[in-house]
């Protein structure tokens, strides 16, 4: 009984940080996940997310900040009417930005810019309307465990990320975790016009844990 007990307040606590550790998401629509891991101290996770469907749309480019704003921007377009039913959709958090190398120094990288699709649109529900831009497509993303590294702030450069994604990868090194080098996801949750408090992460996704 005892055991069970605490079994239940581990598993009642991994739930109540999960939702707490994001407060953002009491504004917006955010993915679901189970927290199974959490350091506060290194400001590190480990989530669970479940399947789910995502806006998206492909950028290549040398520069992130260029990247991110032609993605943003199509999206945006996007949930604001360019779309099959001409509605808008609900803005969702976060905004993420899958970053992939290219294959040289000189080559451009592809940055994958992706919106939430809100929940009134996930399975069992019927898919969000078609978008109208060949840019942007509807994916539904597997589920997946992810690495997560939390840190306040405006990212306006890529140079701002350095320190968050190295440190994360030191933690997926030091665990052992499987992993993509060189693949992450750069995640915001916040308005350009909210200056206090800000929410951002890096994701890495891990196949061992």
């Amino acid at each position: 009984m005892k055991l069970l007990v605490i079994l239940c307040v581990a598993i009642v606590a991994g739930f109540v940080v999960a939702n707490e550790s994001i407060p953002e998401c009491d504004r917006y629509d955010c993915p679901s996940y189970s927290l199974l891991y959490n350091n506060q101290t290194a400001s590190i996770q480990i989530r669970e997310y479940e399947a789910a469907r995502w806006a998206r749309t492909k950028v290549q480019s040398f520069y992130y900040e260029k990247a991110v704003n032609i993605g943003f921007n199509r999206l945006f377009d996007y949930i604001t009417g360019e779309n099959a039913d001409g509605i808008d959709i609900d803005m969702t958090a976060p905004v993420a930005v899958q970053v992939i190398p290219g294959p040289g120094p000189f080559c451009e990288s592809t940055f994958i810019i992706s919106f939430y699709v809100p929940s009134a649109y996930q399975e069992p529900n019927a898919a969000p309307p078609a978008p109208t831009s060949s840019n942007v497509y509807i994916e539904t993303l597997p589920e997946t465990t992810k690495a997560v590294q939390m840190f306040p702030g405006y990212v306006t450069q890529w140079n701002e990320l350095v320190e968050p994604i190295s440190e994360l990868v030191e933690f997926c090194d030091e665990q052992g975790y499987q992993y993509v080098s060189n693949v992450e996801t750069v995640c915001g949750y916040d308005s350009p016009f909210h200056v206090a408090n800000r929410h951002n992460e890096i994701w890495i996704d891990v196949w061992n844990y």
